[in-house]
């Protein structure tokens, strides 16, 4: 190494710097005296001790001297001139540095001779504002070689030994640095440090006097390697945790949703409708039924109530379940003012008003005690509550209390009680919310309830109003009593303590629970409804009644407009439709998404492949129902764009009792069949359903005997495999073939289907251990093919090979094959190859109870078969992919990676027949056996991601969400290496877990049909996972722009063989040009257009990524 050159002291110590008030004091110091500097060869790669650190000054750690080792340029600097940065070099040493040594001037001679000697110590201690060592330097050129070491090791640390054996002299140095920083130098204690310093200097360098310098070279260089390798390998982790972080991929809030058990709101001018999801609040237009503005109240809690205010019909209160009381301007979306009340609110009522204020009503819910009505004083205008009393205390209050004659009257119900508050207002007019309840006993449990008091008979000079009362009960009898709170008053005068001479109207019609009763405005009418489907009007004057039967769903609430004209009911299915009164006849209609009750191992919603946002799923009639058995059947496709949250159609896919009776002669209900799988082609045209229907146990009763195997009964059984083609003119889909019982006959005989990607073939997966491949046929009569009336060919599908896989099939009782469980199936990206695993029933107590003459083939491992699906040969069978235990799994194609996931994560490389290690380790209590909630699996083609999500049956229950990301060894070769990208939490399940097919991100449904999208924040996607340029669709026609097109777009339009015939690549690149502009310019109504400079930026991403694209 060279020798250093010379240096002044000024330069060598650039980058102190103190107040200009202290310059003259501390040059003056300097010219007074010489330093002394002594050898310290130990110090410049010395660790301080913990106690070091702790008595190091403050300001050491910002003064950049410390860090500054023996690096010396030629140049020069005067205390006048401007210092020049210094770039220093990282060091161990923390010890004292004095501040006085870069301000003022010093001789040339002294500056060289105090850069060299700090050379030799390693600190800039020696050149401290001390007039007490006035001894020459010794000279430098007695140990030539101790100065060419240290000059050697300047980027190194020292060996652990020196780096112990100097911590008492750190210790030492650290107190003398608080010395240094007094104004006035103490030269007493000075003295007695640098003489405690020079004694146990001179030992270590007695110590280090014999050691072999080249020894020390190669040590250090040692140590500057390990330290550039510990240093790249924090450098990945941290960048491997910030990519974790921000990876650039977002989940978005809740959108959609069930609306909450309330009746809509109607605004008094009838332009508007209200409807609150557990989410939002979310207001439509009556003319259009399209959406105007939807906000969110609070994203930790679910919205519970919301009622309309009686001072400003613009302001409307908001409940939630967390205790949030609000108010707010629903025609700007502003919030007004907010109060937590504390205790988790079930419903708020508007009472009464007084000016500027309101008195309203909430329903605190107690979980350790009875439910307490409160009311509260609101100023409208600033938006504060103030609690004033509680009104009612009860056990089991149900949420559903009304406010009649201006809140002077309440009416609230507990089971078979109708409990009725009546107080007398003030000489003002107001009330002072002193009420006095009265009792009444019904028949039945009270389901639905509706009060109104009678202008007319009110006019009269008696305090007590005329209060109707009109109560639907759960046996279907609605009793309409008149005048009670009258009639309830009088027997308490003639001191009666029973109501049971208070004979009230009784109306029966319904055959079940009367959901929901309303009085009509001129009150000559009572609407009711229920789970018959059908509107009853009963005219009260003449005892006659109106239906409007056929609205394929129950009712569940109903309200009446401010003027009278139109009924809004919200139904069974999600939706809300507004009927006039006049003819009864829908004006408006709000539909949202309508999944009902998690299938088990099966997902009942797809993405079409080719139309962006447009989701197909089967649904039940009454999703939104509650009951034993409401939701449970899904016999309707619904076709909803989840971008626009608008419904674009909806049919039949089995038989249902919509239009038709659905109770049996014995009184129960009529089992429906229900669709149990779900699949659509890779072009979009076809669409594959299983639906299974099972009679009800005692109309079995006759058919078997007590000797007969239970199995037996379950054969009755009916499975079906229907078969659909996209009808363009119609805008439906029509059924081509249905084949009953396409694998042996029982319950659950279907496991799982799934579509080849890259032709029209389908495989189905029974619980016979067998895999079917379904092929369509061209249909000919007499040699000639059958074409419809639009000249199409018309196929057929038949199962064209059957592959069984029964060979590790264990045996039950009597020899005969256990009935797997569960399947998982999937198919290879190229479709050369489709993997099946299947899952039995634990047996083994059973088996043992057996005579030993018996013989079984129980199941040890869990076998996942690679399978030729144009031979039909098992290619090869894993075991190593499931465990023991494993009850369900997902299977995932991933190029040449099969994935698998059931209790672990497990990859498998089918080239090498090596599984791929993965970072991620799933939570014990998400998978079974601790969780029973299903698990999903999806892969998206266009980034070439991996999503998981598992979610946690008990409380407190959650979902996790996992992106993962393959990506070739950095090494170059044929290894994979898995990375986190993404992970998110939220407390609600999983109904389903879908890849995006028209760009990068996923679907994520949960079980309140809230949907949020997992999206890359970093712009469109232009390419697919295969690398392959998307082209650019340069002519488009007006109906494609202005979203004039059929059901399920143009894409279902071409003709039976253009798809088809087209490569896969070839057809992922139309999809993928279509979805840049057409996601930016499509809006769902005028309220969600963005800002222009919002859309213009949108746009003009857009645009800019396809030009990129070009470019490449």
């Amino acid at each position: 190494m060279s020798q250093p050159t010379k240096r002044d002291a000024d330069t060598a110590f650039e980058g102190n710097h103190i107040g200009d008030s202290q310059k003259p004091k501390r040059q003056r110091r300097r010219r007074s005296g010489k330093v002394e500097v002594t050898d310290t060869p130990s110090l410049l790669n010395a660790t301080p001790s913990p106690a070091a650190l702790k008595t190091t000054p403050s300001n050491d750690s910002k003064n950049p001297t410390s860090k500054i080792k023996d690096e010396i340029t030629p140049e020069t600097a005067s205390s006048g001139s401007k210092p020049k940065k210094q770039i220093p070099t990282k060091t161990p040493t923390k010890g004292p540095t004095s501040k006085h040594n870069s301000e003022g001037s010093s001789q040339k001679v002294k500056g060289v001779e105090a850069a060299l000697n700090k050379r030799r110590d390693g600190k800039p201690k020696a050149l401290t504002n001390t007039n007490e060592h006035k001894k020459k330097p010794k000279p430098l050129e007695s140990e030539p070689g101790h100065i060419q070491s240290h000059l050697t090791s300047t980027d190194g640390e020292q060996s652990e030994k020196s780096e112990s054996k100097s911590k008492v002299l750190v210790n030492e140095l650290t107190t003398e640095g608080k010395a240094v920083k007094s104004k006035r130098p103490r030269k007493r204690k000075v003295t007695l440090l640098k003489d405690r310093e020079t004694s146990i200097e001179n030992q270590k360098v007695e110590q280090l006097a014999g050691e072999d310098r080249s020894d020390q070279i190669v040590k250090n260089k040692q140590k500057r390697q390990l330290t550039k390798q510990k240093s790249k390998v924090v450098a990945q982790s941290k960048t491997q945790e910030s990519n974790l972080k921000g990876s650039g991929f977002r989940l978005s809030s809740g959108n959609g949703g069930m609306f909450i058990d309330q009746d809509p709101i109607l605004t008094a001018d009838d332009q508007y409708l209200i409807l609150p999801t557990h989410s939002e609040i979310r207001v439509y237009s009556t003319k259009t039924s399209l959406l105007v503005r939807g906000f969110q109240v609070d994203n930790r809690s679910d919205i519970t109530s919301c009622s309309l205010s009686k001072v400003d019909p613009k302001k409307l209160y908001v409940s939630t379940s967390k205790g949030l009381v609000s108010l707010w301007d629903w025609t700007t979306a502003a919030a007004i003012g907010k109060y937590d009340t504390g205790d988790g609110l079930r419903q708020v009522i508007p009472l009464s008003q007084q000016e500027a204020k309101e008195t309203i009503l909430v329903l605190k819910d107690d979980v350790q005690g009875p439910k307490r009505l409160a009311a509260y004083s609101v100023n409208t205008f600033q938006g504060t509550f103030t609690e004033s009393k509680t009104v009612l205390q009860r056990t089991n209050l149900s949420p559903c209390i009304r406010s009649c004659a201006d809140g002077n009257v309440l009416l609230a119900c507990v089971e078979d009680q109708l409990l009725i508050g009546h107080c007398q207002a003030t000489t003002e007019g107001h009330s002072d919310l002193s009420y006095t309840w009265r009792e009444i006993t019904l028949p039945g449990f009270i389901t639905s309830f509706d009060a109104q008091v009678n202008e007319g008979k009110s006019k009269t000079s008696r305090k007590v109003p005329f209060l109707d009362v009109a109560v639907g009960l759960n046996d279907g009898v609605i009793m309409l009593y008149e005048d009670i709170l009258f009639k309830l008053i009088g027997k308490e005068k003639k001191n009666k303590a029973s109501t049971d001479d208070i004979v009230g109207r009784r109306l029966h019609w319904h055959r079940t629970a009367v959901n929901t009763v309303k009085w009509s405005r001129d009150r000559n009418y009572i609407v009711s409804g229920g789970n018959e489907t059908v509107l009853v009007i009963w005219q009260l004057d003449s005892n006659q009644r109106q239906y409007l039967p056929h609205l394929s769903t129950p009712i569940l609430n109903l309200s009446v407009s401010a003027a009278g004209s139109s009924y809004a009911l919200r139904l069974g299915d999600n939706s809300v439709m507004i009927l006039s009164t006049a003819d009864l006849l829908p004006s408006t209609n709000v539909c949202g998404l309508a999944l009902g009750l998690t299938q088990k191992n099966s997902s009942l919603i797809v993405l079409h492949p080719n139309v962006q946002g447009r989701l197909l799923a089967a649904v039940p009639s009454d999703a939104a129902a509650t009951g034993p058995f409401h939701g449970r059947y899904a016999t309707l496709l619904q076709v909803y764009d989840i971008e626009t949250n608008v419904q674009a159609g909806r049919q039949a896919l089995t038989r249902n009792m919509v239009t038709a009776s659905n109770a049996a002669p014995t009184g129960q209900p009529v089992k429906e069949p229900t669709v149990t799988h779900i699949a659509i082609s890779h072009d979009g045209r076809w669409l594959a359903t299983v639906d299974e229907w099972q009679p009800n146990a005692q109309d079995l009763d006759s058919m078997y005997i007590r000797a007969d195997r239970p199995d037996l009964r379950h054969q009755s059984t009916e499975t079906s495999l229907r078969l659909w083609l996209w009808n363009e003119e119609n805008n439906n889909f029509e059924q081509v073939t249905r084949v009953d019982e396409p694998h042996t006959a029982g319950t659950n005989s279907v496991l799982g289907m799934s579509f080849d990607p890259t032709k029209v073939e389908l495989a189905t997966i029974g619980s016979d251990a067998t895999v079917r491949i379904w092929s369509p046929k061209a249909r000919h009569r007499n040699g000639v093919s059958v074409r419809n009336k639009a000249n199409e060919q018309l196929y057929t599908w038949s199962c064209s090979r059957t592959i069984r896989c029964d060979h590790d099939t264990p045996l039950g009782p009597e020899g005969i094959e256990a009935r797997a469980t569960s399947a998982a199936l999937a198919y290879s990206d190229d479709g050369s190859v489709v993997a099946a695993a299947w899952f039995w029933p634990e047996t083994r107590s059973k088996l043992s109870l057996e005579p030993p003459g018996a013989t079984f083939k129980p199941s040890r491992t869990r076998f996942v078969h690679l399978i030729d699906p144009s031979t039909g040969r098992i290619a090869f069978s894993e075991p190593s992919l499931l465990s023991r235990t494993s009850s369900a799994a997902k299977l995932l194609f991933h190029s040449r990676y099969l994935i698998c996931l059931s209790q672990t994560l497990t990859i498998l490389d089918t080239i090498t027949n090596r599984l791929v290690s993965s970072p991620l380790q799933l939570d014990e209590q998400y998978v079974p056996p601790r969780s029973w909630s299903p698990f999903y699996l999806a892969k998206n083609k266009f980034d070439g991601t991996i999503a998981l999500c598992v979610s946690r049956s008990e409380k407190p229950r959650g979902t996790k969400l996992v992106l993962l990301g393959l990506s070739g060894d950095s090494s170059g070769g044929p290894s994979v290496q898995v990375k986190v990208l993404y992970e998110s939490s939220f407390t609600a399940m999983v109904k389903g877990l879908l890849a995006l097919t028209t760009g990068p991100g996923y679907l994520v449904i949960d079980e309140r049909n809230q949907y949020r999208f997992v999206r890359p924040s970093t712009g469109v996607f232009t390419k697919s996972v295969g690398g392959g340029k998307e082209t650019e669709q340069v002519t488009r026609s007006l109906d494609d722009i202005l979203g004039r097109q059929g059901l399920l777009g143009p894409a279902a339009s071409a003709t039976h063989g253009e798809l088809a015939a087209l490569p896969p690549s070839t057809a992922d690149e139309h999809v993928g040009a279509r979805g840049g502009l057409d996601a930016v310019l499509r809006f769902p109504s005028s309220a969600q257009v963005p800002t222009p400079t919002e859309l213009f930026q949108r746009v003009v991403g857009v645009l800019a990524q396809g030009g990129e694209t070009e470019v490449e």
